[in-house]
């Protein structure tokens, strides 16, 4: 099961890049054939990205609190064909019998399909594709 949330990954992905260029300022900044006025150069810049990074930071720690990430997809691995055929086939229940079933009960028990869903969503089984085509 994995989680997903693009806005976060892209801020940190943002955050990496900013550590990498401040990382190459240091080394300019302990360059020993910089002359003064280089290196106060180098330094103001450093802190300028030290300062983006921690305005970042806050941004990612708000994000964080504000946002879960979600479930995008699951794969399963079953032991048999049977035992995949029959977690597939336990899915394929329509939508006017799930309703009808979770208000009024007269298709069918509540307590059969209502650990089935996920949240209040009712989830969709379908075969996997070959596993060497799943980026991981």
């Amino acid at each position: 099961m994995g989680l997903s949330n693009l806005e976060y990954l892209s801020l940190q992905e943002k955050m990496g890049n900013l550590l990498l260029e401040k990382k190459k300022l240091d080394i300019k900044v302990k360059d020993k054939k910089n002359n003064e006025e280089q290196t106060k150069f180098y330094r103001h810049r450093v802190e300028k990205k030290q300062k983006e990074a921690k305005l970042l930071l806050i941004e990612l720690k708000k994000l964080k609190d504000k946002k879960q990430g979600q479930c995008v997809e699951t794969y399963i691995q079953f032991q048999s064909m049977n035992g995949k055929q029959k977690f597939l086939d336990s899915f394929k229940i329509g939508s006017c019998r799930r309703d009808c079933i979770m208000k009024c009960g007269c298709c069918g028990k509540r307590s059969d399909i209502e650990h089935k869903y996920l949240g209040s969503s009712w989830p969709k089984a379908r075969t996997a594709p070959d596993p060497s085509l799943i980026i991981w």
